[in-house]
């Protein structure tokens, strides 16, 4: 019985050691986060979009003043489930696209009628008064002398 004994504690002894020598099955893994870790960038992650809608939202409204769109009947939700149509200031065109290179830039507008008209700084806008005074890869300028708009994007 002792010697029953004896074994069975060598052969545990050595299962031990030769399970202590072998490498684990599976790759460590990495430190999982915290939970209160998570919950704080996904609050950063909600503040972020939110502070870039409400971005968006003062940049389109700039652009509706300056191209003289009366900002009250501009409906610019936060959510962007609602979209008003907006009237054209004076019949101005739309700015649909702006390409080019360089100060070769050229700007296709939406005139008030639906059609399409591809300019380049200094020619009229036809059915208006006003030429196109500037176009930079950002806005598109125009004038008529007396008044200076930018126009909105359609």
């Amino acid at each position: 019985m002792h010697n029953h004994k004896c074994a069975l504690f060598i052969a545990s002894w050595l299962s031990t050691a030769a399970y202590a020598e072998t490498p684990p099955l599976l790759p460590p893994q990495p430190p999982v986060m915290e939970e209160d870790t998570l919950q704080r960038l996904e609050q950063i992650q909600a503040d972020t979009v939110l502070l870039e809608a409400k971005a968006a939202r003062a940049r389109i409204q700039r652009e509706l003043e300056e191209s003289g769109m009366d900002t009250r009947t501009a409906h610019l939700p936060l959510n962007g489930r609602e979209i008003a149509i907006l009237k054209r200031a004076s019949g101005l065109p739309s700015v649909e696209e702006i390409y080019g290179r360089g100060h070769q830039l050229m700007a296709r507008l939406v005139l008030s009628d639906g059609k399409r008209a591809e300019l380049m700084q200094g020619e009229p806008i036809p059915g208006t008064r006003f030429w196109v005074e500037s176009i930079t890869a950002r806005e598109v300028r125009v004038a008529d002398g007396q008044d200076k708009r930018t126009l909105a994007f359609y």
